[in-house]
């Protein structure tokens, strides 16, 4: 899915250039949407000064909290929480917070 979505928004530039911010961000969140299933994780949201993980697999999380060095933190059977290095951060900063954890294998 994720080379799908990479021949989808190369195609799309080069049919129409640079897309405008909203579907720049649209891109960025399927690609987002994509990594996290590869990890089973079914929710994303942002928690005050952190990004709350929903999960459906322990072992894939516990596997991600080992790769993000400990960064992410196992709340109970079903959450996990990364704490946010800048808890100001919105748009492209937070998402690339997000695809640096999810993109390690």
């Amino acid at each position: 899915e994720l080379q799908e979505l990479q021949d989808l928004r190369r195609e799309l530039e080069d049919r129409f250039g640079q897309p405008p911010e909203p579907a720049a961000n649209l891109l960025e969140m399927a690609e987002l949407r994509i990594l996290a299933e590869s990890w089973q994780i079914d929710l994303i949201r942002l928690d005050g000064e952190f990004v709350l993980l929903g999960y459906r697999d322990k072992d894939s999380i516990k596997r991600l909290v080992r790769k993000s060095k400990n960064k992410l933190r196992i709340a109970d059977s079903a959450s996990a929480y990364l704490p946010l290095a800048n808890p100001a951060a919105t748009g492209p900063e937070l998402a690339g917070t997000l695809k640096a954890l999810l993109q390690q294998k």
